[in-house]
């Protein structure tokens, strides 16, 4: 009966913390961990998990387990996660390797299908050639990887290359597949019995699927239909004809006569018909594209040139709105100082004709409230009588006090609420807006900034609607 799941936080062997669980097979689970004897690096812990094998199964599966972490300790290659250590604590069997920080192929894969997007025929290539020397170097060690899919192979954040992950248990060859010579024999079948149905259906060969039988060419059968993948954005299922077991991939994307060639090569039924080795096949696909780093160099120059002429576009478009705000800043300078001058200046009664002359600048409009009284908004308690004396009020200030919305700073929080609101009317480009807008000039009052903004909002009555929610 298969274990529980360890939950986060538990400590293995006194050295691995458990962090999460990775993924979950018919034989097992990894989790990431962080090993705290080496100032908590992370790393992946495999846990040997099958799932209600029989007795003799499991034992022969728990030899297997150790078996792979013998010769997987042995691998040393730069596009293999690095084996660091095997052991059992508490009738548990684990395997810890290197973490790779970074994503899938089957994550890469549906980022661009959500761009209605796939690879290239120039990116496979190169990731065709990028893939064969990993499996070169693990079939001529006997080793057959058995699950090759997008999900098995990594793009490392920061790399150029590749990597191959899940060397899972019930995936090497038995037996003498590994001669004295270090070369392969015939293909042996993969021992694990009702086991043996490893990989994925659509990926794996039907000899591994069938038989349980797996050879250096079931790996490069799986890599095709991987590439195949790639290149269409569908799934395998959706590539095979149901009916006649024929690849029908071509009507869906079209590539050079050449690789078509070697595509359908590496994706034939037969084993024999298949190339036979991952270095067959790298040769034979280098003579098919001879000039590959001539259009990898290419490639890379036009996206270069792409990346420039963006950049250019970007540039402009914000010279272009920087103008707009000059504009904008101009019209409203223009607006602000006509609208001084035909401010209404509030007449006072006769008894208090002084104080008028001597507080005429500080004179301002009002609204009429609903109590009637008209001095409402400038009310204040005199401090000396306790009461409220609107004249007074004028008399004990040389300036207007401005309203709250009239400061001369922009508050964080008006600032975040204007951009909000301006969001709402324009959608992510406020976020762009507003940044430029502070950029160009940092010193608007609350009214010149929401008008500046406003400018941004093409339909008219939009625009007041922005101003009036924010003023």
């Amino acid at each position: 009966m298969a274990k529980e799941e360890i939950s986060s936080g538990t400590i293995i062997g006194n050295r691995y913390l458990i962090q999460t669980i990775l993924g979950q097979g018919g034989l097992g689970r990894t989790y990431l961990a962080f090993d705290v004897h080496r100032f908590n690096e992370p790393c992946v812990l495999k846990e040997f998990a099958p799932l209600g094998s029989g007795q003799y199964d499991l034992e022969k599966s728990c030899d297997l387990f150790k078996r792979e972490a013998e010769i997987l300790h042995c691998v040393t290659h730069p596009q293999i996660p690095k084996f660091l250590a095997c052991f059992e604590i508490q009738g548990r069997l684990f395997l810890v390797q290197e973490f790779v920080n970074g994503k899938t192929y089957s994550a890469l894969l549906q980022e661009r299908q959500r761009k209605n997007q796939a690879f290239t025929e120039l990116e496979v290539v190169k990731w065709l050639i990028d893939i064969l020397p990993i499996l070169d170097y693990l079939h001529e060690r006997g080793i057959i990887h058995r699950d090759i899919s997008p999900d098995n192979i990594m793009q490392p954040e920061g790399e150029q290359l590749p990597v191959l992950i899940d060397f899972g248990v019930g995936k090497l060859t038995n037996g003498n597949i590994v001669q004295e010579s270090g070369k392969f024999g015939r293909p042996n079948n993969s021992y694990v019995g009702k086991m043996s149905f490893v990989g994925k259906i659509g990926y794996a060969p039907i000899e591994q699927i069938s038989m349980g039988k797996s050879s250096p060419s079931s790996d490069l059968y799986s890599l095709g239909v991987t590439a195949l993948v790639l290149l269409t954005a569908k799934d395998p299922t959706a590539l095979l004809n149901q009916d006649s077991l024929e690849w029908e991939w071509q009507k869906y994307i079209r590539v050079k006569d050449n690789f078509a060639k070697f595509i359908s090569k590496m994706t034939e039924a037969r084993p024999l018909k298949r190339y036979q080795s991952a270095k067959e096949a790298l040769k034979d696909l280098a003579t098919h594209f001879p000039d590959l780093d001539t259009l990898i160099q290419k490639n890379n120059r036009a996206k270069i040139s792409l990346s420039k002429s963006q950049q250019q576009l970007v540039t402009a478009k914000k010279e272009q709105r920087k103008q707009v705000l000059r504009n904008n800043e101009t019209e409203l300078k223009r607006n602000t100082k006509n609208s001084e001058e035909d401010t209404i200046i509030l007449g006072m009664s006769e008894s208090h004709s002084s104080s008028k002359k001597k507080n005429s600048k500080l004179a301002t409009k009002f609204k009429p409230q609903q109590n009637g009284s008209e001095f409402e908004d400038t009310m204040i308690v005199n401090p000396a009588h306790n009461e409220l004396s609107p004249i007074q009020s004028l008399e004990l200030s040389s300036e207007e006090p401005e309203p709250k919305s009239k400061s001369k700073t922009l508050e964080p929080e008006f600032i975040k609420l204007c951009h909000q609101e301006l969001a709402y009317f324009i959608g992510p480009m406020a976020s762009l807006i507003v940044e430029e807008t502070l950029s160009y000039n940092n010193s608007y009052s609350p009214e010149s900034f929401v008008e500046t903004l406003a400018q941004q909002v093409p339909n008219v009555d939009l625009r007041t609607k922005f101003k009036q929610r924010l003023l």
